[in-house]
């Protein structure tokens, strides 16, 4: 990485570390993909968090293999512009719509990522996300059981199985 910034074959990451959470934005992009042959590229960017400590529970909990090896590089993963009304990406369908689409992709990371990962600092902030049903996180099985680790992880073992017993505890679970 150099000032953050790490080029990938199909692609672009900006990483930082703030403590011990690591924060990244991963520009992926398709040349001519074949689900739309108009398009010259597709972008899809996504963002992913790291909290060790929350990770590191939800392995000791967890025996599925997928999520050892999902766990032991983020907590969060998913589409950048998930919560976005066009969350399938952007697409560049021309070469002079490129500075265009370019100031939008910045506009939105500027709006909208920034501003998301700002706060998604710590265990805490995640957990703050949750509480508050931010609609910005994916909160699908695996996040609610980043929810319970990081509830153990602060000793709140009623919050806990709060989560546990809503999310998981219905009949056919």
């Amino acid at each position: 990485f150099r000032d953050g910034f790490a080029r990938r074959k199909n692609g672009l990451v900006y990483a930082r570390k703030i403590e011990t959470t690591t924060q990244k934005i991963e520009i992926i992009f398709f040349s001519h993909p074949s689900y739309d042959r108009k398009a010259l590229a597709h972008i899809y960017p996504f963002i992913s968090v790291y909290f060790p400590e929350i990770s590191n529970t939800v392995i000791r909990l967890s025996d599925a293999s997928y999520t050892l090896d999902w766990m032991q590089k983020f907590t969060v993963r998913q589409p950048m512009q998930a919560y976005r009304s066009h969350a399938e990406g952007w697409y560049l369908m021309d070469t002079v719509d490129y500075n265009r689409l370019a100031e939008e992709i910045k506009k939105f990371v500027q709006k909208n990522t920034f501003p998301l990962l700002n706060q998604l600092k710590n265990t805490d902030d995640y957990l703050k996300l949750y509480e508050n049903t931010d609609t910005r996180i994916m909160w699908n099985d695996l996040q609610y059981l980043c929810v319970v680790s990081a509830y153990i992880n602060k000793n709140e073992y009623e919050k806990a199985y709060s989560v546990l017993n809503k999310r998981f505890g219905k009949h056919g679970l």
